[in-house]
C-alpha cells in the first residue's frame, strides 16, 4: 500500500519527543522507514495540543546553567 505524506521538517529534539511519546503510548506502527525520507512518525489521526503547564526542554535548561555559570542575567 501505497500513502501519501506531507512531510514537516522539525527539530531533532521535536522529532525524539514526540517519537518517545507514541512509543510510551504502544503506537509504534506510527514509526516506520519511508525509504529516502528515513524514519517518519506518522501521525494519522493524532492530534498534538499544548501541555497546561510546558514542562523545560533538556536544551533550555542547559541554556539557564550556561547563563548562571556564565554570571549572565536569565
Amino acid at each position: 500500500m501505497t500513502y501519501t505524506y506531507i512531510l514537516m521538517d522539525v527539530s531533532p529534539a521535536v522529532y525524539e519527543e514526540i517519537k518517545q511519546k507514541l512509543l510510551a503510548a504502544g503506537y509504534t506502527y506510527a514509526i516506520h522507514n519511508e525509504g529516502q525520507y528515513g524514519f517518519v512518525l506518522d501521525m494519522h489521526g493524532i492530534a498534538l495540543k499544548l501541555q497546561s503547564e510546558p514542562e523545560p526542554t533538556p536544551h533550555a535548561d542547559a541554556k539557564v546553567r550556561a547563563k548562571t555559570r556564565a554570571g549572565k542575567p536569565l
